[in-house]
């Protein structure tokens, strides 16, 4: 069982393949969002708000 203390997902601080630490971001939704929310339900089920909810992704 994971770390409660800690998220699920992390930001991370650099490239893990190559260690740059610039970054762009490509992509951003709430958690929250119908799209993302849906999905999150179907693959995580009741796991969502008590593993994901309160963290920044």
């Amino acid at each position: 069982m994971p770390d409660s203390s800690r998220p699920l997902l992390f930001k991370r601080g650099q490239c893990p393949g190559c260690r740059r630490s610039s970054t762009r971001t490509l992509y951003r939704e709430p958690l929250d969002s119908p799209g993302i929310s849906r999905y999150m339900q179907d693959h995580y089920g009741r796991r969502v708000e008590r593993d994901f909810t309160g963290y920044d992704y």
